[in-house]
Parts: structure tokens; sequence; C-alpha cells
């Protein structure tokens, strides 16, 4: 499995010009009618693949500049096509090099703080399987996030308070946007190509204090060169596979009880329960304890789902055949798109 990095903001603390610099330079003020004043400013070059600015100014507290990029767009032109840590290096210089002109000083990535990350693994699962994996998805149980929810017919994703997990169909996603005009070219060309049979898993920190947290959780300083490379993306993945229960085969609903035999070997009073267990979900939905009248208190109902988790047997599929686990599929070959 081979993970990267995709949008990314890069913060730093610096003090903000005269408004009359930042209007000669093309900056455009954003106001907050409450207060009659403008709180930040920003700098875009639309219909491009360069960094976007915003230039904060908060009355009581410093200033700070983010540069917000997406990798893969500033070196390939598309998302389609994963950047390498050589990449990433790449795309560093570039936003030193581009924010140093935009704002006038001195602006070194190296030397920032990443305020947000997507993290990012393409899986070749084929395209008949893309929608059982997606199906499965809606079963996942995640721990301080949201039920899964399907976004479209080729995208599940599970929300947190500014986290979220998405994971999607690659081509569907590529081809909407080239039929809306937002990708052509060579590039569309070769993101097409690419992605057919793409499973797409997108981990988003959205935010400085969730950033925080992951370099916390890494035992690492949150900074760029501890963050954005590829060895961390791949441990977040394997994070995320864990929590979504996709780092374990899924079994079809029709071999539930020979995998959970399997699964607990000559332990039948388990197997039962936990058969049972899984009957009353499929009828009741998750978090059947609320029902006073199938007596199951909400302890024994958590300690069952952790059963059923650890032993992979919590999600399932609607096929003949089960579904491999994600971190056992082969990562789709889109690193150059050679």
């Amino acid at each position: 499995m081979n993970s990267t990095i995709d949008t990314v903001s890069l913060r730093w603390q610096k003090n903000i010009p005269t408004d009359r610099d930042l209007r000669d330079v093309g900056w455009q003020p954003h106001y907050n009618f409450r207060f009659g004043n403008i709180d930040k400013w920003t700098h875009n070059r639309r219909d491009t693949n360069l960094p976007r600015f915003t230039w904060s100014q908060p009355s009581d507290r410093d200033s700070w500049l983010t540069a917000e990029f997406s990798a893969p767009y500033l070196i390939h032109g598309t998302n389609a096509l994963d950047v390498d840590n050589q990449d990433i290096s790449q795309a560093l210089d570039f936003v030193s090099e581009y924010a140093s002109i935009v704002t006038g000083i001195d602006c070194d990535s190296r030397q920032s703080l990443p305020g947000r990350i997507d993290y990012a693994s393409n899986f070749a699962v084929g395209e008949k399987d893309i929608p059982l994996y997606l199906e499965a998805a809606l079963g996942a149980k995640v721990s301080r996030f949201q039920p899964p929810r399907r976004e479209s017919s080729t995208a599940v994703c599970v929300e947190g308070k500014s986290r979220k997990i998405q994971l999607y169909d690659k081509h569907a996603d590529i081809l909407h946007r080239v039929e809306t005009g937002r990708l052509e070219g060579r590039a569309a060309q070769v993101a097409l190509k690419s992605s057919f049979g793409v499973l797409r898993l997108e981990s988003r920190f959205r935010t400085t204090q969730w950033v925080s947290r992951l370099a916390k959780s890494l035992d690492v300083e949150r900074s760029p060169e501890n963050l954005l490379n590829c060895e961390i993306a791949e441990k977040v993945i394997a994070m995320e596979l864990k929590k979504l229960s996709l780092d374990k085969p899924v079994e079809p609903v029709t071999a539930r009880l020979e995998s959970l035999v399997e699964a607990f070997g000559g332990n039948y009073k388990k197997v039962s329960e936990l058969f049972g267990f899984l009957a009353l979900r499929d009828r009741y939905g998750d978090g059947f304890h609320r029902f006073p009248q199938l007596g199951i208190s909400k302890a024994t109902y958590h300690r069952k789902v952790r059963e059923l988790k650890d032993a992979g047997l919590w999600l399932s599929v609607a096929s003949d055949r089960s579904l491999a686990a994600l971190s056992e599929v082969s990562q789709a070959d889109t690193q150059k798109g050679s």
C-alpha cells in the first residue's frame, strides 16, 4: 500500500501589510459586517492550480498568512496522479517562492505550520468491486464520528468535527470533472486511464487543532518535514482502514455462520450469541441497544461490537464471495501517469 498527500494548508505568523499595500497588489478584502471592519484578505488566481492565500486580520491577535494548495494538482495538474516525497519537496519549494512573490516577504514552507492535511490512497479493486466496498463501508462503526452516509451513488463518507474520511470511485469523480469542463487535455486523458477501477480513500484533517492532535498521536512535531511525507501518509491510511474495518476481508452475508465458526472455533455459545446479535442489527439497525424491549445493555452491545470488529466480521457484503482487505489490495499505479 502506497499513500500520499493531497490538499494542504501552510501557515506563517506574519505581520499584515497596510490595506493600501494589499489592494495595490491584488488582494481582496473580506468585511465583517457585524463590526464594520476587514477581518481577512484573500489572493486567489481563479481557474489555476496555484496556491490560494488568506491573510487574517484579527483586532486582538497576531495575523496569520495561510497558503492552501493541492500537491498533485500543483505537480501533475490532477489529483488522479499521486505525488511521492520528491514531488512533495518540489511543491514546497514552489510554494515558498510563490508565496514570497505574492506577499513581498520571505515565506519558507519548511518553517511553516501545517494547518490542514488531506492524506490519500488509491486501491486498484476493479470496477465491479467498487460498489461492493462502498456498500460494506456503510456498515462501518467509527468512534466519535457520525454514522456513514452516501454522498452520492459513487461515494461514502464518515464525518466528525472538522474530520472526514471519504471512500469513492475515483474514475466516476474524474469523469464528472471532465464532463463539467473542470479537467481537460492531456491531464484528463491520463486521469481517466489511470483511475479506472480505482477506489480512493481520503482522510482529511481540516483544522490546526486536528493536525496538532495527529502530530501528538504520532509523537512528532507539527511541521512539514514530519507530516508531509508518504511514510506518515501510509500510517494515517492504515489507521483509517482499521477504523472502517476494511483492514480485514469482508465476508459475504451468506457465509456469516461459517465465518463465525471459523473465527471462534468450538465456542458454539459465542457463535450463537454473535449470530443472533448480527441478525438483530440487520433487523433494527446500528445502535439497537436503545430498544429496551430487546434487553441488551449499552455495555453488552459495545462489547459484542468490539468482538466482531476484532474478528473482522462486523462488516458484510451482499455477494457470493468475500472482498479482500484493502490493506492487502495492490495500490493503483498512479504515480507518474506513464
